[in-house]
């Protein structure tokens, strides 16, 4: 078994303080979920979009919007494969079924 790269560690970090914090992902729409937030009133959303076979994810926390590894983006990522959509491996989230998820003419909008 390969060892794990510092993004990969970081990832699981971050789904293990979400799990612990009793968090959960409710869906918001077919690629938006909100998690709550223990830090202010209401939620956090968590955008996902693919790209090509990987999953681009986007997070309105201000570590997501810093691009660092949030706990409310790793818990997503488990609702995905729980969901089958997506899957975890060498670190990075992977979809299942590319196929059924073509990628949108411009990703980013509105991440």
């Amino acid at each position: 078994m390969a060892a794990m790269t510092d993004a990969a560690v970081l990832r699981l970090a971050a789904e293990a303080r979400a799990v612990e914090q009793g968090h959960v992902a409710r869906t918001d729409g077919p690629r938006d979920y909100l998690v709550r937030s223990d830090t202010i009133e209401g939620s956090w959303r968590v955008e996902w979009r693919p790209l090509s076979d990987w999953i681009l994810f986007a997070c309105t926390c201000p570590a997501g919007v810093n691009h660092t590894f949030c706990k409310h983006v790793a818990l997503v990522g488990r609702r995905l494969e729980r969901d089958a959509i997506a899957v975890w491996r060498d670190g990075w989230w992977w979809l299942c079924h590319p196929a059924q998820h073509p990628v949108p003419s411009d990703p980013f909008e509105g991440l």
